[in-house]
């Protein structure tokens, strides 16, 4: 079974149990879960009666609840209950049963805190409800929250680069990164504390890497097993349910070991960090003593927390400012002050404080605290200590999380002077964790480097960007439903195009203008395809209020509107870019733009495009927001003798894109595709002149794209790493359904020929053949009809496939060019569809 059908399953069996009675269902989940665990590795308590042969009477489970609460008494205990029902044949105990049932028997182990994660998503959402109600997480579903599970594989990462460096057993280790360990520590002395346990799969982990270590050092399994459940493996957490299930799980790996180990009366080391009254503890493990509230612990959590370890692991609690409730806030700013921008950040400090001189700090965390600037001071404290191991993840790192926004690394502190290197792996270009986890087993993008924090300071000669340019976010609307369109969608006669300044824009009497809104990556020139409602100096926009009288829109750095400048996307993925533009624009806050004092956007877009940029702009801000701040922050360096050959460099790689760009639908200077342009003699020779031009041209951009990468990396003191891809070839096949669209355009009267409301798409074919006989004569056409099947995969006759793809294909690709707002619209009709161009019909 998949393990999303798993998670599948595990969810519906606890709905069930939650009609039943949403106060227990959780407790109830966890002991069914243990109840099956038991059950499929065979380690049910001798006194059990036969179970799954039928409905077990009430006395039946009475009795098997009383040797489950010897066995197991923090989750079976003489309050609860197992329920006949239950037993059905669809009841949630047979559900549950054929689950665990359906794994391999090594499954088994950890499956049951996979499924508590899968069943926390309840009170997850719930949370997040709340967040958007409030402003901030609330009561014990806050947290729900944060529980974010670590994948199998990170804790062994983790495990094995922090006990594995202790103990001094690296060869066989899959995970482990740098150099051996010169000294090696007894395991029988090691200590290890997970302050947010959750299911507790890093104390799992680490019970797989230290029993085999203790029997080398003399000690018998039963020994060894009541070691590290008793003595060596502490955790902690505000959840009660995933302590339950890190119990089980522990006590399942340690009854694989010791068949005994039920009766011997062994209970892990585990708390709940709750206050003495029972109520919910919102710092939990940051409590520490000499802070209020500590004296309010209940004795076992304090007398936790009041000691030191060798090894402190954790997946710690993610949660910005503006999840945090008031009080939470400010327990932050007066107790760990240097972490108080998020949670993270005051657990990585508290990690440190319960971490013994010369032991270990292994987290897995947002690395956004590697770079960005409200974590300098996180940085500076973490910079006392050695890190001899880091996992650069970026996005998708945990597999239920999509999207861009938790970026995460996986690192290992050793708490004592920094003494020598840090082995690298940056595995952020992966866009999945089983990428991730391959890569990194084969031992991809891998690097030795003398220190992972971000620098402090700027190259010698090098003053900020923000000295030298003025950076701005520009225009918000309150309104792009209102005021923004594609430039095809609106009149083009009312589109104001390179008006000097405001005043020029308002004295035309034109209501849009192009507005940059930053879109896609691409480098040096394009992406124009937005306009705004701007007429009379947006006063539309200015006159919007919010409900409470307040102006809707801001519209900021007005002086710069229709400057030439450099703007790039505020929002991206990882690969910055940034673009000239020209003077006519509005600029928006996604289309960020700068404006260089001394007028050369050559330069500027040059810097911005490199190699050596994008290096530190990523360790600055490895999320996918490209602040403002993040951009002034960047050295600038003097070009001195470079200056000529940069700006030539730059010139040639603006010009080549600028003709890409206005050589392709649906630039806004598009008029005719460049095969009807500078056609051969016949379509296929065209083509093929194309192709071999175009890929010299992109040769060329591509040489002087890779020298100023050469440059700056020079002047800004950046390592130059050669580029091992080759020049992308131009894509044929889609040039080839381009130049079809373009077809369309002409016959229809878009691109000049003779202007027509519709046409229908059984003769729309039949026109575009005329149009290929115009340019290239009757045979031509035939070939150049031979041509096009041969490349777009078309099986039939030419002829008949040229009509198919029109009431087929092309709809599709035609949208997708014009950001699914086509021009033309597709009326279907039983005998004839028509296509309607409707700039024609206005």
């Amino acid at each position: 079974m998949s393990k999303d059908n798993l998670r599948k399953t595990g969810q519906q069996v606890f709905a069930a149990l939650a009609a039943q009675n949403p106060q227990s269902a959780a407790d109830n989940f966890v002991q069914l879960c243990a109840l099956c665990a038991l059950d499929t590795l065979g380690f049910l308590p001798a006194a059990s009666v036969p179970l799954w042969e039928g409905v077990p009477s009430s006395a039946a489970l009475d009795s098997l609840q009383q040797g489950l609460c010897s066995a197991l008494p923090q989750i079976f205990t003489p309050h609860s209950r197992l329920i006949p029902q239950w037993f059905l044949p669809d009841g949630a105990a047979v559900r549950l049963r054929g689950l665990y049932r359906s794994v391999p028997a090594q499954r088994v182990y950890g499956l049951s805190a996979l499924l508590w994660e899968a069943c926390a998503e309840l009170p997850r959402r719930q949370s997040f409800a709340a967040l958007r109600r409030s402003g901030h997480h609330t009561g014990p579903n806050a947290a729900y929250a944060t529980q974010l599970f670590t994948p199998g594989w990170l804790g062994r990462f983790l495990m094995e680069n922090s006990v594995g460096r202790l103990v001094g057993h690296t060869d066989h280790l899959e995970y482990y990164m740098g150099e051996p360990p010169a000294a090696r520590t007894e395991a029988a002395n090691i200590t290890l504390l997970d302050p947010c346990v959750g299911g507790g799969q890093l104390l799992c982990r680490a019970f797989d890497l230290l029993y085999p270590r203790l029997l080398e050092e003399g000690m018998s399994p039963d020994r060894a097993v009541r070691h590290l459940l008793e003595q060596a493996l502490v955790g902690l957490d505000l959840d009660q349910n995933a302590l339950n299930i890190c119990h089980l799980e522990l006590m399942l790996l340690g009854r694989r070991h010791d068949p005994m180990l039920f009766e011997r009366n062994i209970r892990p080391k585990l708390a709940a960090v709750r206050f003495r009254d029972g109520s919910f503890c919102p710092p939990g493990s940051l409590l520490a003593p000499g802070i209020e509230g500590f004296d309010r612990l209940t004795p076992d959590a304090a007398c936790l927390l009041e000691r030191q370890y060798d090894i402190v692991a954790a997946n710690p609690p993610y949660m910005g400012l503006k999840g945090m409730d008031p009080a939470l806030r400010s327990f932050l700013r007066k107790h760990y002050p240097h972490g108080r921008h998020d949670l993270y950040a005051a657990f990585a400090l508290r990690c440190l404080q319960l971490t013994k001189p010369n032991g270990f700090t292994a987290l897995l965390m947002p690395q956004g605290w590697l770079t960005l600037a409200n974590f300098a001071d996180l940085r500076q404290h973490y910079a006392q200590y050695h890190i001899p191991a880091l996992l650069k993840l970026g996005a998708h790192a945990f597999p239920d999380i999509g999207g861009e926004v938790v970026q995460t690394a996986a690192f290992v502190t050793c708490k004592q002077s920094p003494h020598g290197p840090t082995a690298l792996c940056d595995l952020s270009g992966f866009d999945s964790s089983g990428a991730k986890q391959t890569a990194f087993l084969s031992k991809q993008n891998r690097s030795t480097v003398s220190t992972p924090l971000a620098p402090t300071g700027l190259p010698q000669g090098c003053r900020s960007l923000g000295q030298t340019v003025r950076i701005c976010q520009g225009l918000a609307t309150g309104s792009n439903e209102r005021f923004v369109r594609l430039w095809f969608e609106v009149d083009p006669n009312d589109i104001g195009r390179g008006c000097a300044n405001r005043k020029d824009a308002a004295d035309s009497g034109k209501r849009w203008f192009p507005y940059n809104k930053g879109g896609g990556f691409r480098r040096w020139w394009g992406n124009d395809l937005h306009v705004v409602d701007f007429m009379k100096d947006g006063e539309a926009i200015r006159r919007q209020l919010s409900p409470n009288g307040r102006p809707r829109a801001r519209v900021q750095n007005a002086d710069y509107y229709f400057r030439p400048g450099v703007t790039y996307s505020f929002v991206g993925s990882r690969n910055f870019s940034a673009r000239i533009t020209p003077a006519g624009a509005i600029f928006d806050v996604g289309g960020s733009t700068a404006f260089p004092q001394d007028g050369n956007c050559l330069t500027l877009a040059a810097l911005l495009n490199s190699a050596a940029a994008q290096s530190l702009l990523l360790r600055r801000n490895p999320t996918v927001n490209f602040q403002v701040g993040d951009l002034a922050a960047l050295p600038c360096p003097a070009l001195g003798s470079f200056e000529q050959e940069v700006e030539n460099l730059a010139q040639t790689c603006t010009d080549l894109a600028r003709r890409h760009w206005q050589q392709a639908e649906p630039s806004p200077d598009f008029s005719v595709h460049p095969w009807a342009e500078q056609k051969e003699e016949s379509l296929a020779q065209t083509a093929q002149e194309w192709f071999r031009h175009r890929q010299a041209e992109n040769k060329t951009l591509w040489a002087a794209q890779n020298r100023l990468n050469q440059i700056y990396a020079q002047l800004l003191e950046e390592e130059f790493v050669p580029p091992q891809e080759a020049v992308h070839a131009p894509d044929l096949p889609e040039e080839c359904r381009r130049f079809l669209s373009w077809c369309v355009g002409r016959v229809v009267g878009r691109f000049g020929g003779t202007p027509t409301d519709a046409t229908t798409l059984d003769n729309l074919a039949a026109r575009v053949e005329e149009l290929l006989a115009d340019l290239w004569g009757k045979d031509g056409a035939e070939d150049a009809l031979a041509f096009l099947a041969d490349q777009l995969g078309w099986r039939s006759d030419p002829h008949c496939a040229l009509g198919e793809y029109f009431q087929g294909n092309f709809f599709a690709h035609h949208a997708k060019l014009y950001c699914n707002r086509p021009i033309y619209w597709l009326c279907p009709h039983k005998q004839h569809p028509v296509l309607l161009y409707y700039h024609a019909l206005g």
